[in-house]
């Protein structure tokens, strides 16, 4: 399977803004996500922070679960990813702390599950095979509840009703 190697699905907002942003950024490169989730490697959209579509199906596949699609927009355009596992969870990870006259001190526990999110607006970027973008779509079929398809006008879904969410 063949998939996005960067995200092209932003490319209609402000381009000079843009250019810095428009590449998948791996968590492993991220110190605020590091402190979170040591170890953590996955890739994220460097503009909306949305997962990669090739990482989400991994989450899927881990026992992720997809919730609270988000109808902002009129249409189902973002899932937030519930308790993403993954292969550091019990690792010692910042999870809180105290500020105190200025002073930060933290607070340790184990990093725990990942909670990220997907933007529906990334099944249009370009570079994904058919049988990756098939296989997505079924794979966002079935965690959703919402039937995503592509036909000759381009990617579309169906859902039990307006503002549906499982």
């Amino acid at each position: 399977m063949h998939w996005p190697e960067q995200p092209t699905c932003h490319t209609d907002r402000n381009a000079q803004l843009l250019t810095a942003h428009l590449v998948w950024r791996r968590t492993l490169e991220m110190e605020h996500l590091q402190k979170r989730y040591p170890g953590l490697d996955i890739r994220i959209c460097g503009y909306c922070g949305s997962l990669h579509p090739e990482d989400l199906l991994r989450a899927l596949d881990a026992g992720a679960q997809l919730g609270g699609a988000d109808w902002k927009y009129g249409w189902p355009h973002k899932f937030y990813i519930h308790a993403m596992p993954w292969e550091g969870m019990e690792r010692q990870a910042e999870i809180g702390g105290m500020y105190e006259n200025g002073v930060h001190t933290p607070h340790y526990g184990p990093a725990g599950a990942y909670f990220g999110k997907w933007y529906n607006t990334h099944l249009t970027d370009a570079g994904y095979d058919e049988e990756a973008l098939a296989t997505l779509l079924a794979r966002l079929s079935a965690a959703s509840g919402i039937e995503w398809y592509k036909d000759e006008t381009g990617i579309g879904y169906r859902a039990p009703h307006t503002g549906y969410q499982r």
